[in-house]
């Protein structure tokens, strides 16, 4: 089996030192490289174009969303894991949109730890529960917070276009001119801030709508 190659990066040795004892076990891991700031991550990476990388966010010259975010520049491939104390809502949208593949807390579980570099390492994303409730919090709440802006009869409108009536048919199903079904629909199209069919419909079925 072919080994992954590894990157630490973080600016306390003794970290990095625990970081590589606890990799120790992993028999199809190899450590190929340390760095102390982002800015030398990146180095490291363009150099030796890890498998893998494992960056914490808070480092001198460059922090380790804007090393991610160079990183992927430079090769898409190589997976990132984004182990920090950082736990603000702004750090993890942050590194999403860098393009990290997994977030995890330092104050996780060791066994947390070592499950997320061995699934990050085999191509699938992680994200500790924690992460992962701050994502759902913000999805569904800023779907809610749409679907307020919403009258009534805007969501019954919207409720029929997802399920693939036409302007002309919810006109007659609701009693309504085409004039004031198509005024509605762009309406609806507006406070959703959405361009199309497709978007209302994948609004409306995320929402519960339908």
């Amino acid at each position: 089996m072919d080994k992954k190659t590894l990157i630490i990066a973080d600016d306390h040795i003794m970290v990095r030192e625990g970081f590589k004892l606890a990799l120790s076990g992993m028999d199809n891991l190899v450590i190929a490289g340390e760095a102390s700031n982002g800015e030398e991550c990146v180095r490291l990476a363009e150099k030796l174009r890890p498998d893998m990388i494992v960056m914490d966010i808070d480092m001198p010259v460059m922090n380790g969303i804007e090393a991610s975010k160079k990183i992927k520049e430079i090769d898409e491939n190589i997976k990132i894991l984004i182990l920090t104390m950082m736990s603000d809502e702004s750090y993890v949208f942050n590194a999403l949109s860098a393009g990290i593949d997994g977030y995890i807390y330092k104050m996780s579980p060791l066994t947390i730890f070592k499950e997320a570099v061995r699934l990050i390492s085999e191509g699938e994303p992680y994200f500790s529960r924690e992460v992962t409730n701050i994502i759902v919090k913000k999805k569904f709440g800023e779907t809610d917070k749409k679907e307020s802006k919403l009258t009534q009869r805007e969501k019954e409108i919207l409720k029929l276009i997802a399920q693939g009536e036409t302007s002309k048919e919810i006109a007659e199903k609701l009693f309504l001119s085409y004039f004031t079904v198509t005024t509605h629909r762009k309406n609806i199209l507006e406070k959703l801030q959405v361009k199309n069919t497709a978007e209302l419909i994948k609004f409306a079925l995320s929402s519960g709508i339908v």
